[in-house]
């Protein structure tokens, strides 16, 4: 599967974090190791259907 788009944010808990929630990405606790991928201007294609 391709996915088109114009880039990725990969955030810290730490760093980036403001970023990342911009882009409708997920709130990383403090001290925790997780870390998120989101995607920039991610185009669907017609296919998909959106979740609600």
């Amino acid at each position: 599967m391709n996915i088109n788009g114009d880039g990725l944010v990969l955030t810290t808990p730490i760093g980036s974090t403001g970023y990342n929630r911009t882009l409708g990405g997920p709130l990383l606790p403090l001290g925790s190791s997780l870390m998120a991928v989101t995607g920039k201007a991610i185009g669907c294609p017609l296919a998909w259907s959106p979740l609600s």
